[in-house]
This record gives C-alpha cells, sequence and structure tokens, in this order.
C-alpha cells in the first residue's frame, strides 16, 4: 500500500508559491526595466542617426576614445618620421630635446626657425603644424592635440620659416632662411603665406608651449607637410569668406575621406617643454 504524500512532496510538485514567484519577479523587475530602457535609447538612436546598433556602438566607443584618450603615446620611431628632413639650426633644439624658454608662453613666444630639405618632386605648396598630442596630461592625452600654430601654401622654393614669423592670416613676403633675401612668402596665384586658427580660437599666428605647473613634459611636434597643390581656394567657400581657417577644415582638404590636394611627403621634429 502506497503511503500518502508528504507535504514537502505536495510543496515540490505545485511548483513555486506565489510569495516565492512574485518575489523572483520583483527582483527582476530592474533588470528588466534597465533593459527596455536600453533597448529604447538604441531604438531611438537608431531612428535618428540611421545607423545600425553595431555602427552606433562603435561610434560611442570612439566618443570615449576621443574625450579620456589611450594613454601614453609613443614616439614615432625614426624610420615613421617621414621623409622630409625638418631642423631648426638656430633655435638651440635636436629631435626630442626641450624648447629653449624663448619659445615657449615664459619666454618671447616666438616660432624657432625651420628648415626642411627633401622636398618630394611635384610639391606645389607646404603646411606647416605645431601640436600638442601630450594635452592636456601626458599620461591622459586626448585623441586630438592641442594646435599651437598653422601655417599653409608656403611656397615651396623657401628652405623654411624664419624666428618670430608675423602673426596674422596672410603675409606676402618672408625672408628665406637659405639664403637671407626677402621673397613671396606663398604658393599660387596670390602668393600669400596663410595662418590658421590655433585651438585658442579665431586667432593666427603662434602660440607657444604652456603646459601646466608640476606636469611631466609635454612633446611639441613641428609637422612639415609637401603638398601636390594650395590649400586656399580648396576651404569652404574658396577662401574669400575672410575667416581664419581651422586646423580641422585644413586636415579636411588634404587629409579626409573627400582630400582635394595630396600629400607627398611630410616630415617631424619634435621638442618638449616643462615648466620650472
Amino acid at each position: 500500500m502506497s503511503s500518502l504524500p508528504s507535504a514537502e512532496d505536495v510543496r515540490l510538485s505545485a511548483g513555486p508559491s506565489p510569495t516565492s514567484r512574485c518575489s523572483k519577479v520583483r527582483r527582476c523587475l530592474p533588470c528588466i526595466g534597465c533593459l527596455a530602457l536600453l533597448a529604447l535609447i538604441i531604438g531611438l538612436s537608431v531612428g535618428l542617426t540611421k545607423k545600425d546598433p553595431v555602427t552606433l556602438a562603435m561610434d560611442t566607443y570612439e566618443d570615449i576614445e576621443e574625450y579620456f584618450g589611450g594613454g601614453q603615446r609613443d614616439d614615432p620611431t625614426e624610420e615613421d618620421r617621414g621623409s622630409v628632413t625638418v631642423t631648426s639650426p638656430t633655435g638651440g633644439f635636436e629631435y626630442g630635446a626641450p624648447l629653449p624658454a624663448e619659445f615657449t608662453v615664459d619666454g618671447a613666444d616666438v616660432n624657432p626657425e625651420l628648415r626642411w630639405t627633401n622636398l618630394p618632386e611635384g610639391t606645389e605648396s607646404i603646411a606647416v603644424f605645431m601640436e600638442d598630442h601630450d594635452y592636456p596630461h601626458p599620461d591622459r592625452p586626448l585623441s586630438k592635440p592641442w594646435v599651437h600654430w598653422v601655417v599653409y601654401d608656403v611656397n615651396p622654393l623657401l628652405a623654411g620659416l624664419p624666428e618670430a614669423l608675423p602673426g596674422g592670416q596672410s603675409l606676402a613676403d618672408v625672408e628665406n632662411v637659405g639664403t637671407g633675401e626677402t621673397v613671396t612668402a606663398g604658393a599660387g596665384a596670390g602668393g600669400q603665406l596663410h595662418q590658421g586658427a590655433t585651438s585658442w580660437g579665431n586667432d593666427s599666428g603662434y602660440r607657444g608651449p604652456d603646459p601646466p605647473a608640476g606636469h611631466p613634459p609635454h612633446r611639441y611636434y613641428f609637422r612639415v607637410l609637401a603638398l601636390d597643390d594650395t590649400v586656399e581656394d580648396k576651404l569652404p567657400g574658396g577662401g574669400s569668406g575672410g575667416e581664419t581657417a581651422t586646423y580641422e577644415q585644413i586636415l579636411e582638404v588634404v587629409e579626409g575621406d573627400n582630400a582635394k590636394v595630396k600629400v607627398l611627403g611630410f616630415g617631424l621634429l619634435m621638442g618638449t617643454y616643462q615648466k620650472a
């Protein structure tokens, strides 16, 4: 004769009690709510941007990288510094050496002399950037540099740029550091060299290093680009709007997906600076 099922057997066969089920549901509600909110956000974002979720996630990740950086950056190896040789004979520094205070806000705040050699055949203009790739801190740099100097449409017949180049959007004449003679500064029909806006805003001309006190040395790269055409007439409005061109606008012309000017070669010169 079989025995009657125990109370425990009856409880187990009946499944979880209503109280137990409610308890589990209550525990899951926050998770369900979070998932629903996440789905709503993704749905709205996909609808507004017309991007699939994977692309959208990558965009978000790139934004995080942009604002929080990817840690310390290694300096380019010698073979990765380009085929154009860039030096500063009278500037008193070589690649990787400290910049003299004269070229910073703690001194005269003027640009050092730059010289270049080995320009590729077909070079029609030169662009020069000075960039702090350790901004805002060498241990936590942003993905975009802080820009101290933007020069473009430089006459390729020049051997470099003189120390203490005057500020201003356009310069017609400049001293040729190779000969000491005054020559046409710019390339193209206008014959003018142009200076774009720095990261400080709608100004033009050199702004020297000014890292916060207590920081490790920041690295400042002078980047020289040899181009196959001029830039000014490829900018928005054909460069005739009177507004100072930005670093980003110039890069879009020479490095963007629809670049209108080709980079034939480049060179780097890097100096460091640290507050005393």
